[in-house]
């Protein structure tokens, strides 16, 4: 079914595409129990479903606990990766962002080849740090976690097959949770909820903003040549607030990223593909 998007793809083998339909093969339905106008997200309609097959296991909001013990736990080294609409979505955005607020220790990662992320400094917006591109660096990434929570990603892998090189980056001595989840703002917000309920917000939240570092002009103080680093440095600190960067750039843009930690709020979409 469609997911996020609203978009589902079928795909049906040639000979069957050629086969006469002798009877009517319409499994549509228009249930009124399907309709919900109780203001629920379709992740808790997801459970309810899964309940009500699985007769009421309480599966997935025993994980979601678990995710929500895990990082409100102060005296380990938890990290919480994120995809889809909750690197972009307003409220999931503001949940992440209260969750780092209340557990400072906490970090928030995205995938390396994400799709958008809303970045810059808002106090609307988290911090994320961005895995690294090679297996090797994304392996010291991910050394000395004790739990990673992943939500609206898959577990990372190594890009390439590199020959005498490691497939998974993650080390197996890290515990992994992982949510799957279509609805991924209805995940986090879910999991915000049972993370709020153990770690509740400091008073003084609303007024606490993300601390603004002036990015340095690299630019203007090397005289000798222009560096991919300039260029990037260039363009982090001239871009307007809530401007779409469309970052096509492989080992040229590598510190982009960095540079850009500190500009005004903006929407990064980058190359997902070779």
């Amino acid at each position: 079914c469609a997911g996020e998007s609203r978009i589902a793809t079928l795909i049906i083998p040639h000979d069957v595409q050629r086969n006469i339909v002798s009877e009517d093969k319409s499994y549509c339905t228009t249930k009124k129990e399907d309709d919900d106008d109780s203001g629920k997200t379709l992740f808790e309609r997801a459970i309810e479903v899964h309940n009500r097959d699985f007769n009421g296991n309480d599966a997935i909001p025993k994980l979601l606990t678990q995710c929500a013990h895990a990082l409100t736990d102060t005296s380990k080294k938890v990290a919480l990766l994120i995809g889809g609409t909750g690197a972009y979505d307003e409220k999931a955005l503001k949940a992440l962002k209260n969750m780092q607020i209340s557990n400072p220790k906490l970090k928030l990662l995205i995938e390396n080849s994400f799709v958008r992320v809303d970045r810059g400094v808002s106090n609307l917006r988290p911090c994320f740090e961005r895995v690294p591109y090679f297996p090797n660096d994304a392996a010291r990434f991910f050394a000395g976690l004790d739990t990673l929570i992943i939500c609206g990603a898959r577990k990372p892998v190594a890009m390439f097959g590199y020959q005498d090189g490691i497939s998974n980056v993650v080390p197996d001595s890290i515990e992994c949770l992982e949510i799957d989840a279509s609805d991924v703002t209805g995940a986090i917000l879910y999991l915000y909820d049972k993370f709020i309920a153990l770690s509740p917000l400091p008073e003084s939240a609303q007024s606490i903003a993300t601390p603004r570092t002036k990015i340095v002009d690299s630019f203007a103080t090397n005289t000798n040549k222009l560096t991919a680093r300039d260029l990037c440095a260039v363009i982090a600190t001239r871009q307007p607030e809530n401007a779409i960067i469309v970052d096509e750039s492989l080992t040229s843009g590598g510190a982009y990223w960095d540079l850009s930690m500190n500009s005004p709020p903006f929407t990064h979409l980058t190359l997902t593909g070779g």
